[in-house]
């Protein structure tokens, strides 16, 4: 059982993607023959593809976004119900393609969209730098990301390592002689 379908067997085969459908994520003969194959096998469930909720280019993947698209999966779900005898479900793995937007390279940042203020005037010693040529000067110095090079971390953790050093040491000794005192 899944919630109320009843299952003719517990077998399942998953989602893949075959990359079969058109370049507009129609159903193609391709398709058709892929899905028609494993019903043959007579699983309890088969699960389509990643297919598009959204209206936009997804290469060759079968896209649910639209009525147009329905025609095509009917095909579909006939030609697995012919294949199985009717005992293979279908269930749909959908996939929404969302924009994903990347970070900018430093010099496209610096050139569209940073903020000059006068403090980077002051960092850079441009106290009456124009705005391009202040963009240009960041986009010219080192990566300040607040990353440090493996020397300055190395160096860090030396001083660190010292100072943790005499506070333990330090801590020790006032804890020792506590013990020894009760003693």
């Amino acid at each position: 059982m899944v919630g109320s379908l009843r299952l003719a067997s517990r077998t399942w085969v998953p989602a893949m993607v075959p990359w079969r459908a058109s370049e507009d994520g129609d159903v193609t003969p391709a398709v058709l023959a892929w899905y028609e194959r494993f019903a043959r096998g007579r699983p309890g469930a088969l699960v389509v593809e990643a297919t598009g909720v959204r209206d936009v280019a997804s290469g060759p993947l079968l896209r649910i976004s639209d009525d147009r698209f329905l025609p095509g999966l009917e095909r579909l779900t006939e030609c697995v119900r012919r294949a199985s005898g009717g005992e293979t479900k279908l269930f749909i793995q959908i996939i929404d393609f969302l924009s994903i937007r990347r970070r900018p390279t430093p010099q496209k940042y610096f050139e569209r969209f940073l903020k000059v203020t006068p403090r980077h005037r002051e960092f850079l010693q441009m106290p009456d730098g124009d705005e391009p040529s202040v963009r240009t000067r960041l986009a010219s110095k080192p990566r300040m990301t607040g990353r440090l090079a493996p020397e300055a971390i190395a160096e860090k953790l030396r001083i660190s390592q010292r100072t943790v050093g005499r506070h333990l040491s330090g801590a020790l000794a006032h804890c020792i002689g506590r013990i020894n005192a009760a003693d």
